[in-house]
């Protein structure tokens, strides 16, 4: 699948703290915003597996008119894939590609999954972030130049238990 968008947004009401006073004001903001997306994904008896690409023309760009646009990422990716090894096992892993944003630099997730199934029980477990990246996200409530936010976890292991009745 493949996507074009072209996005006119008029009187849009953003927020910006002065940095000198800390005084908050609030004002409109008319742009446009254009770019493209790809998306594939393939299924078969023993395997699935997927990807998918956006571009954002104006992402992490300082634009007159359009304040938000440093706080997109041009680019966006993932990559993934899911393996039967047979009724009862399978296996996957998955990246996700950030591009970088105002000051947050690029950001790659590697994650690697297990589930086991067997009658009524099933048991998944997923590694995140194999590759510890540390999360950084621009803080855009006040679109402050000098805001980051932590947004994860490095390493983390999620196991989850279910029994279907």
């Amino acid at each position: 699948m493949a996507n074009a968008y072209y996005l006119e947004a008029e009187d849009f009401i953003q927020r910006k703290i002065d940095p000198e006073t800390r005084a908050l004001t609030f004002f409109l903001e008319s742009f446009d915003r254009y770019g493209f997306e790809l998306d594939f994904q393939h299924a078969h008896l023993k395997y699935v597996y997927f990807a998918n690409g956006s571009y954002s023309h104006q992402g992490d760009s300082l634009i007159s008119g359009d304040i938000s646009a440093n706080f997109v990422p041009r680019v966006t990716a993932s990559f993934g894939g899911l393996y039967h090894f047979n009724n009862r096992h399978s296996g996957g892993a998955s990246l996700r590609v950030t591009g970088g944003r105002n000051r947050a630099g690029g950001l790659y997730q590697l994650n690697l999954n297990y589930q086991y199934k067997y009658q009524e029980f099933e048991f998944f477990s997923t590694v995140r972030n194999i590759l510890d990246e540390d999360i950084i996200t621009p803080y855009v409530q006040d679109f402050a130049d000098d805001h980051l936010l932590p947004s994860g976890d490095g390493i983390n292991i999620l196991l989850v238990g279910k029994y279907h009745f």
